[in-house]
């Protein structure tokens, strides 16, 4: 859920500098969580070697460095303490079935009834059962170990991790929004959901619906700029298509500021001509009018050039 948060949220602004700034605050969130409110959870190299030495020897706790019950203090924990023992420490005789990472299992004889201290921190998530009944533990005051009370005569202790209300709830919601997450996103794959709005600097209905049928399959919509006739009309006097269209779409998105604008120049080039008329296709018959002609009024003017 955090990580499809993370991706959506800079993805929502419109502007590059927007998204990377809602990255920089989450970020910002990560290490200031990291560091004041739970340490970081990464092991250095010191910390390997000495979780490797405790599992050689026997002597390590499983996560005894980084994850214990709340108010439990780790560092009074006893290295030489057996997996179950008696109030004092002593080691308690039993027989070991399972001792895996989500499940603890073992048989132990006693003559009277007593509390069994195990190996282990009492965490919520660990049921406990003793001859087949769910049977209520206590913990440690200082190092929060598991102390279940026993009766005499034999034992059957079963300690297995079972699933917790609220891990159930955030597995449920980790997928809702994983599900949201993927559909959104095949959406816009495909087509079904724009993901931006490109102005067009024309109003040439002819242009907006090849730009348009053009920039579709890719969830682009295209629209004209609002108010496009009542803004100041760009000089083009480029030296090529490209110089004229890149001066129209730089001077019209001033009026459109933080949306994609596009602008185009076009002409004939004739090599017989030189590549002429070229940029001047416009007004390359009647250089001499005064602006404002049209196409009738060229092609006119060009047949008694002709002439």
């Amino acid at each position: 859920m955090n990580a499809a948060l993370a991706m959506l949220l800079p993805m929502a602004a419109k502007r590059w500098t927007s998204r990377l700034l809602a990255s920089a605050v989450l970020l910002a969130a990560v290490i200031i969580a990291g560091y004041r409110i739970q340490p970081p959870w990464w092991d250095m190299a010191s910390d390997i070697r000495e979780m490797s030495d405790a599992i050689a020897d026997g002597t390590g706790y499983e996560g005894a460095d980084e994850y214990v019950p709340a108010g439990a203090d780790p560092s009074e924990l006893n290295k030489s303490l057996p997996r179950v023992s008696d109030d004092k420490g002593a080691p308690v005789p039993s027989k070991m079935l399972a001792w895996r990472q989500t499940e603890k299992h073992f048989k132990v004889h006693t003559a009277a009834a007593q509390n069994l201290t195990v190996r282990l921190f009492n965490y919520p998530a660990w049921e406990v059962v003793v001859n087949g009944k769910p049977t209520e533990t206590q913990r440690t005051d200082v190092t929060g170990l598991i102390v279940i009370p026993i009766g005499a005569g034999d034992n059957d202790v079963h300690i297995h991790f079972r699933r917790t209300i609220d891990r159930s709830v955030g597995n449920v919601v980790s997928l809702i929004s994983l599900a949201l997450f993927v559909a959104a996103w095949s959406k816009t794959g495909q087509g079904r959901m724009t993901l931006r709005t490109v102005l067009v600097a024309t109003s040439n209905t002819g242009k907006l619906r090849d730009f348009d049928g053009t920039a579709a399959p890719f969830g682009i919509a295209i629209a004209t700029i609002p108010n496009f006739s009542s803004l100041p009309e760009v000089i083009e006097d480029g030296t090529t298509f490209e110089e004229n269209a890149r001066k129209k779409a730089e001077s019209y998105s001033l009026a459109v500021p933080g949306e994609l604008v596009l602008a185009d120049d076009s002409g004939l080039e004739i090599d017989a001509l030189g590549g002429a008329p070229g940029v001047r296709s416009a007004r390359y018959a009647a250089d001499e009018l005064a602006s404002g002609h049209d196409d009738e009024h060229d092609n006119e003017h060009d047949n008694r050039r002709r002439e």
